[in-house]
């Protein structure tokens, strides 16, 4: 690897570490460790760049570079399981559901 794109690559992850250290001095992301949620955020940020810079972004996905940005973060953010409210609301509505369909 050349040295330069090594230290980019240092470089940029470092913004990134630096920014989850703060969210999690803040008590912002739970109880991960920074270097869990830096590493995370700096693939995924990569991997979107790669395959948009290489073209095949824009031929797999319906999106625009934009919107997929906004989709990425707040995927980071708020992650892939639906919040506490929304669960107890599912099931909230699903036993309703099911015992009216008992009393019918």
């Amino acid at each position: 690897m050349h040295p330069d794109l090594l230290a980019a690559g240092q470089q940029a992850f470092q913004v990134v570490l630096t920014a989850a250290e703060a969210c999690h001095e803040k008590h912002l992301i739970g109880k991960r460790r920074p270097e869990d949620i830096a590493m995370v955020g700096w693939v995924n940020v990569h991997g979107l760049v790669s395959l948009y810079l290489d073209g095949v972004f824009e031929l797999v996905v319906d999106s625009d570079l934009e919107t997929a940005t906004d989709n990425l973060f707040s995927t980071l953010l708020q992650g892939i399981t639906p919040s506490s409210k929304d669960f107890i609301s599912q099931v909230v509505s699903a036993s309703i559901e099911r015992r009216l369909k008992k009393g019918s």
